[in-house]
């Protein structure tokens, strides 16, 4: 059972494309992704957000059930495709709403992680080892783009975030790349990215505490604010809205990106996070026998 249990999210924008959720045998965090063309075509004011949502929605009706976790995701990806308005094989790629997902659940003695893009799920076990699960593709395409902002502000002598526009087709390019071999893979309203997703699986009883991230939270480390992600979680174990604070400090203090560089300032900025109780975990299984 997870105890100890923390969520929260942080946006500068109206709308936030983060969504998060967090009970008793589940915990995960969805980033949607900002629309690089047509982002409103179903009307609420920001794809990427609806889409986000609407994943959240379907996978906490179903996370309860005993199935694997690619078929409850292939089922919700159904569900919100039989909503959206157009047919997804007649839109532009770049138009289409998609997300990064980082998801654990408990079940049947087991943890079980299901993921997909640069959203972070981390795994500290009883031996004190953690595990940062992630996409090191996108992250790759990533750091592509910002090499090519810092040449751009060298040569034109401007401040690394105001080279965006000039890079603007290469993040397209990179987004054509979704859900292909050559590319990286990610939620959207094709069954292909949910298909290639990262899935483990440890013994609950090994298993000490979990954590989701969005790129905008894990970006905490690249500010060199703990000297690991062990350490990052007992910051986050003592005083978890301090840390966010922290990180939003020291991304003003960076404002220009010149430390730590990256595409903008702050993205959207998600945690879930939790403890797994063994005792409470030994004591229900003493109850079943």
């Amino acid at each position: 059972m997870f105890t100890h249990r923390f969520a929260h999210t942080y946006s500068d924008k109206i709308m936030n494309e983060d969504v998060f959720s967090i009970g008793k045998h589940h915990l995960f965090v969805i980033d949607g992704a900002t629309g690089l063309g047509k982002n409103d075509l179903m009307g609420h004011g920001d794809d990427a957000l609806w889409f986000a949502q609407e994943m959240k929605r379907h996978l906490e009706a179903s996370l309860h059930l005993d199935e694997d976790l690619e078929s409850i995701v292939l089922r919700s990806i159904k569900k919100i495709c039989d909503e959206y308005d157009l047919n997804p094989d007649q839109i532009n790629k770049i138009d289409m709403p998609s997300a990064c997902i980082a998801l654990f659940r408990e079940r049947n003695d087991f943890l079980e992680f299901y993921g997909l893009g640069d959203t972070c799920g981390v795994i500290e076990l009883m031996d004190h080892s953690v595990e940062m699960v992630t996409d090191s593709v996108l992250e790759a395409l990533d750091d592509k783009v910002i090499r090519t902002m810092q040449k751009i502000s060298k040569e034109k002598k401007i401040p690394l975030l105001q080279t965006r526009p000039d890079v603007n087709a290469m993040l397209i390019e990179h987004r054509k790349l979704r859900n292909t071999p050559n590319g990286y893979y990610a939620l959207d309203l094709s069954e292909t990215g949910a298909r290639h997703a990262v899935k483990k699986c440890w013994p609950l009883s090994d298993v000490c505490r979990v954590a989701c991230m969005s790129d905008g939270f894990s970006q905490i480390m690249d500010f060199d604010y703990c000297n690991s992600m062990s350490q990052l979680l007992d910051a986050v174990d003592q005083d978890p809205l301090k840390v966010f604070k922290d990180l939003y400090d020291l991304q003003e203090q960076d404002a220009l990106c010149s430390k730590v560089p990256r595409l903008k300032k702050r993205d959207d900025t998600t945690l879930a996070y939790a403890k797994v109780n063994i005792n409470i975990y030994d004591h229900h299984k003493k109850e079943k026998r």
